[in-house]
Order: structure tokens, then sequence, then C-alpha cells
């Protein structure tokens, strides 16, 4: 029996724990997957180190620290800068724990088919999620611009938007947690919603719910809209594929 889990705060929202107990049954696997909510930083270690698991998710807040808990890092995750999938190899008392990121795998393969002309995009977030998208945005070629509550060099706040940025940058990207079902459902990144039209596409990264307010409001406006569920999916079978290679170590 193998053990798997994801590990976050919350991590009620997240649909990795139906997926992959679906996905276990489904296919004959002997393999148990749990939810870790862990609120503190300082926790981390004993979830990943002490315990049973051979690989974790990992969501919320904790994608950018985990990397100071990681032995090894993968390529694409030591340039995107934050890791989502961990997997961890016990042989006795030895332990190691190798750090992926699947997420810039499945936002980039989600966008690329629905990008038509468009080549300019506004990034609202600059988390772990940001961090992956950014990559993904660069290696398809998209110019983008990171807005953010906080902005540092290079990137605007939300009061620098203007309808004339709204209509330069015809994709919309939010990759904060805005919106996500528990305590942020409801909200949405505060940008001049009437400025957006049936040319923008825009992509919130939440899965759950399916419909965000930002996707809501941006429907009605006529623009494209597209949700987490198809990235998760993505990057859930790009977790798999790490986790069952038995030969893979960095």
């Amino acid at each position: 029996m193998r053990y798997y889990g994801i590990i976050g705060h919350p991590v009620d929202h997240s649909m990795s724990a139906d997926y992959f107990t679906r996905f276990f049954a489904d296919n004959g696997i002997e393999a148990v997957y749990q939810r870790f909510d862990v609120p503190e930083t300082s926790q981390l270690e004993a979830v990943i180190r002490h315990g049973q698991l051979a690989g974790a998710n990992v969501t919320i807040p904790h994608k950018i620290h985990v990397m100071n808990i990681v032995d090894t890092l993968s390529d694409e995750a030591r340039e995107i800068g934050a890791v989502n999938v961990l997997k961890i190899l016990r042989e006795g008392d030895d332990i190691r724990v190798l750090g992926f990121n699947t997420d810039a795998l499945g936002f980039r393969d989600s966008i690329a088919p629905r990008l038509g002309a468009r080549r300019k995009a506004l990034l609202f977030g600059t988390g772990g999620g940001a961090k992956a998208v950014a990559y993904a945005l660069k290696t398809l070629g998209i110019e983008y611009t990171i807005v953010s509550r906080t902005p540092q060099q290079g990137q605007i706040a939300y009061q620098e938007l203007t309808e004339d940025i709204i209509a330069d940058n015809l994709i919309i990207i939010n990759a904060t947690p805005l919106g996500m079902a528990g305590q942020w459902e409801g909200k949405s990144i505060d940008i001049p919603l009437h400025a957006i039209g049936k040319q923008h596409l825009v992509y919130d990264i939440i899965h759950t719910p399916k419909m965000t307010p930002l996707m809501l409001n941006a429907k009605q406006q006529g623009a494209q809209v597209v949700g987490g569920t198809d990235m998760f999916l993505r990057q859930a079978e790009a977790t798999w594929k790490i986790w069952n290679n038995d030969n893979l170590k960095l």
C-alpha cells in the first residue's frame, strides 16, 4: 500500500482527493490519498518527512516555502520558483524529497489551443500558482504584466488598471485565491469589468467552484471564460506519471 495526499491550508476545496481516490479504485491501484490541512509552514517537514507519504500535491499557501524542505528540485520547478508535487523516496531511515511543478504544464496545455491571435496578458497574483502561469506564458511567447496589491518593479497595482490597459491585454488570468470555495468564495479581483468584451479570454485557475464570480461577470460581458478544471486534470495526469515512475530520480 502506498500513501499520497494533498498538503495545504485550506484543503477541503481541492478536487485532488476525489480525483485520485477514484483513479486508484478504477485502475486497481493499492494506494490511499488523504487531505493534510497544514496551516503553519513550521508543520510541513513533520508531514512530509516523518509520515508514510510516497508523494504529495502541494497547494496554497505552501508552494514556495516547501522548496526549503525539498532535497532536489527539477529544473522546471527551480526556474519557476514553486513546487506543487513531491516525490518522497524512503529506503529505511534514508528519506529524499524531490520537488516538481506540473502546474505550468497543466496551464500551458490548457490555454494554448484557446489563445487564437491574443498575445498580451494581465496576470493577477504573485504566489506559487502565478509563478507557474508566468513560466507557461513565457514558453508560449505571450507578453504578460503582473498585477499585484503590492507591486514590485515591473509590476502594476490594481488601482493603475485602466480601460485602455484592459483593452490592450486580451488575456486576463486570475492566479489569486479570490473566488475559491471557502474563505475567498464569492470574492473577485477588482478590475474594470465593463472594459472586458467578446475579444477577451478570461482564465481563472481556480477549479472549485467551476464558475467563479470573475468568470460569471466576464461571461456577461461576452468574454470567453475558462475555469481551472482543465488545468487541474492535466497537471494531475502529469503528477501520477511522476509518482508512478520508480526509476525517476533527480
